[in-house]
């Protein structure tokens, strides 16, 4: 009896052993098509793109098929609220193109929420120095601290008109103060030497 139980357990350890090296090669792996170079510093990839600026995401839709995706490499256009730029045009709102996934190199922004952005021929992805503003100070620091987005006066449709639009773009006065204060505090930790 204590043979054959002894048995039993031997073969059920056998199978689930054999089942877990059939899984390791006959299971589908996630696929990460998206390999790149490690990007240059701040400077460097300012030189290399069209545009760069920072600003909040406002919008995310699909360009590909409609109405479902059909590929982790069809487009969506990103639209952003523009708070700084440091290079392109420097208009109030900017939409930029990536890829829907990042296996795709796509860069998978998020709604509300802030980026720098390193563009070229509108397109951005994984590949760029593109990065959530918190991860950012490095080329904050580098980059100083650019130019406010010029104001587009609005048609008067009795809403203010453009003193309406420039009030509008003051709703967010702290990007501005709190570039100048990161730029500020990195210059006086680089500037300030050990005393002896």
């Amino acid at each position: 009896m204590r043979a054959q139980r002894g048995n039993l357990v031997a073969a059920t350890v056998a199978v689930v052993f054999a089942l877990g090296l059939m899984a390791l090669f006959v299971l589908p792996r996630p696929a990460h098509a998206c390999l790149c170079a490690p990007s240059g510093s701040p400077t460097e990839a300012l030189a290399e793109a069209d545009a760069v600026f920072a600003g909040e995401v406002v919008a995310i839709r699909a360009l590909g098929h409609p109405p479902y995706r059909l590929s982790s490499a069809d487009p969506v256009a990103v639209e952003f609220r523009v708070s700084r730029v440091w290079k392109g045009p420097r208009r109030e709102t900017i939409t930029i193109e990536t890829e829907a996934s990042g296996i795709s190199c796509g860069y998978q922004f998020k709604k509300e929420r802030r980026y720098i952005v390193y563009a070229r021929e509108g397109k951005t992805g994984m590949c760029t120095r593109t990065a959530p503003a918190w991860m950012a100070f490095a080329d904050f620091v580098a980059l100083g601290p650019g130019q406010p987005p010029e104001l587009t006066p609005a048609a008067d449709t009795g809403g203010g008109g453009a003193c309406a639009a420039a009030a509008d773009a003051d709703d967010k006065p702290m990007d501005v103060a709190a570039l100048a204060l990161l730029a500020g505090v990195a210059a006086l930790g680089i500037r300030r030497r050990p005393r002896l």
